[in-house]
C-alpha cells in the first residue's frame, strides 16, 4: 500500500511541477499554439517580426518586452534590437505568455555613451498619451559644430521625431535616435492611450401638450473615422448591432450605450479621434425607412464598416428614426451631442 501512496505523490507532483509556469519558451513547441521563433539574434536597430502560428488568434496577441532598454516590440511584433544584451519579447493570448528569447548584438547605442564624442539628452525616457508632443534639447560636444544631424524612429506610427520634436501616433514602445557622424544617442519613448468622453440629450416630440421628452431606451453608437471597425468580423445577423461588447470597443473602438429615463446618456473612456455619432431613436418612426432608409445606412458607413455589418445596421435601424454627426473625442474632454428627433411619422 506504501508503494501505491508514493506513485500517487510523484503523480500529483509532477502534475503541478508542470502546470507551474504558464511562459511558454522551451516547452512551447508541445502546445498547439506557438510562436514562429522560440530564440533570436539580432543586431542594434535591427528589425525581426513575431508571429503566432494562429493567424487569427496572432491578430489578438499583446506584445510585451521583458527589458525594453535592450529590445522592444511593436503591437504587430515586430522587434526592434534597442542596445546589446539579452530579453525575453513576450507574445500574450487569452491569458498564457508566450516567449522568445532574444540577444542583440553589435556596437552598444546606450544613451550617451556612443561614438568618439557623446550627443547629450536632456531626457532618455519618455512617456506620452497619444496626440502629445515632447522636445528632446540636445548638447553637443565641444567642437563639434553640430552640423550633419539625423533624428530617426524605429517606427514612426507609433511615434515620429522632427528636428527632436517627438509626436506620439498610437499606443506603443519605440526608441528615438540622434545621429552625427559615428555618435548615436536614444530615447526610449512609449506611447499610452488618450482618452475623452460624449455626453448628451436625446429627445422627441410627445404632443403640442407635453412637448419634448425623453427618448428613453434611444441607442448611442460611436463607429470610428480612422476605419479601424472596416476589418471587424462580419455579424451573421443584424442583432449583432444589438448588444456591443468590450470585445468591440478594446478591438475596433466602436461603442454603444443607451439613453436613460431623463433622455441622458455618457460614453466615457473613448480613445481620442474623429468618429460617427450615430442615434437611433426608440420612439420616432421616420417614413424614409420605407424608401430605402436601411440602404441609406449602408451608404453612410460604407468603407468604415464592412459592406456586411454596414448593411445590418440598416436593418438594425429598420423604421427607427436616426441621427448621425461627426464629432471629435478630446484628451480630458467630454464633447457634447444632443439632438430632438420631433414629432414621429406614424
Amino acid at each position: 500500500m506504501k508503494w501505491k501512496k508514493s506513485i500517487c505523490v510523484s503523480l500529483m507532483l509532477s502534475l503541478l511541477l508542470t502546470g507551474v509556469n504558464d511562459i511558454s519558451i522551451k516547452g512551447q513547441a508541445k502546445g498547439k499554439l506557438k510562436l514562429n521563433k522560440s530564440s533570436i539574434e539580432l543586431k542594434v536597430k535591427e528589425k525581426i517580426t513575431l508571429k503566432f502560428n494562429n493567424k487569427k488568434l496572432n491578430k489578438k496577441a499583446k506584445w510585451s518586452s521583458k527589458n525594453t532598454d535592450v529590445a522592444i516590440v511593436s503591437s504587430k511584433g515586430k522587434v526592434t534590437g534597442v542596445d546589446i544584451g539579452k530579453t525575453i519579447i513576450y507574445g500574450k493570448i487569452n491569458g498564457k505568455k508566450y516567449g522568445c528569447k532574444v540577444k542583440v548584438k553589435g556596437k552598444s547605442l546606450t544613451p550617451g555613451t556612443t561614438g568618439k564624442q557623446q550627443i547629450v539628452f536632456d531626457k532618455t525616457s519618455v512617456v506620452l498619451a497619444v496626440g502629445d508632443k515632447e522636445t528632446i534639447n540636445i548638447s553637443m560636444p565641444s567642437g563639434v559644430p553640430g552640423k550633419g544631424i539625423k533624428w530617426s524612429s524605429s517606427d514612426d506610427s507609433i511615434a515620429s521625431v522632427s528636428n527632436g520634436i517627438i509626436t506620439a501616433n498610437k499606443i506603443g514602445n519605440v526608441t528615438i535616435s540622434c545621429t552625427c557622424g559615428d555618435t548615436v544617442t536614444n530615447c526610449i519613448v512609449e506611447v499610452i492611450g488618450a482618452y475623452g468622453s460624449v455626453s448628451g440629450n436625446i429627445t422627441y416630440l410627445y404632443n403640442k401638450y407635453k412637448g419634448n421628452v425623453a427618448d428613453t431606451g434611444a441607442e448611442v453608437f460611436l463607429i470610428p473615422k480612422d476605419k479601424s471597425a472596416y476589418t471587424m468580423a462580419d455579424f451573421q445577423t443584424y442583432a449583432g448591432w444589438h448588444n456591443i461588447s468590450d470585445v468591440y470597443s478594446k478591438e475596433y473602438n466602436i461603442f454603444s450605450t443607451k439613453v436613460d429615463g431623463t433622455g441622458n446618456y455618457l460614453l466615457q473612456n473613448i480613445p481620442i479621434g474623429e468618429y460617427f455619432i450615430y442615434v437611433i431613436s426608440e420612439r420616432v418612426i421616420d417614413g424614409i425607412a420605407f424608401n430605402g432608409g436601411g440602404n441609406n445606412v449602408k451608404i453612410i458607413f460604407s468603407g468604415y464598416l464592412s459592406e456586411t455589418n454596414a448593411q445590418f445596421l440598416g436593418e438594425y435601424t429598420g423604421y427607427h428614426k436616426y441621427s448621425y454627426e461627426t464629432i471629435v473625442i478630446k484628451k480630458n474632454e467630454t464633447t457634447s451631442y444632443s439632438h430632438d428627433f420631433g414629432i414621429t411619422y406614424i
